[in-house]
């Protein structure tokens, strides 16, 4: 009965450690995407990544996405960064 009850805490206890570690995950995901670099054009309204085609072989200004979003900027359709 005790050796029953020891691995039904030790299921749960496995099984609340996964959850945690995968939802620090998503949140370190989350916040890698909102620090990366992205690219503006002098007089587009959207951002892009580097090698977007809306940006390649043009003057650009380099940016965090999280300052885009808070400057106006929306993402690029083609590149989705």
């Amino acid at each position: 009965m005790i050796i029953n009850s020891l691995l039904l805490i030790v299921a749960l206890l496995g099984g609340m450690q996964s959850t945690n570690t995968e939802t620090y995950h998503h949140c370190d995901v989350v916040y890698q995407q909102s620090e990366a670099t992205v690219y503006v054009t002098r007089t587009g309204t959207r951002f892009h990544r580097g090698r977007c085609q809306y940006v390649k072989n043009r003057p650009t200004r380099s940016m965090t996405r999280t300052k885009a979003v808070d400057y106006g900027y929306i993402a690029c359709k083609v590149c989705k960064p």
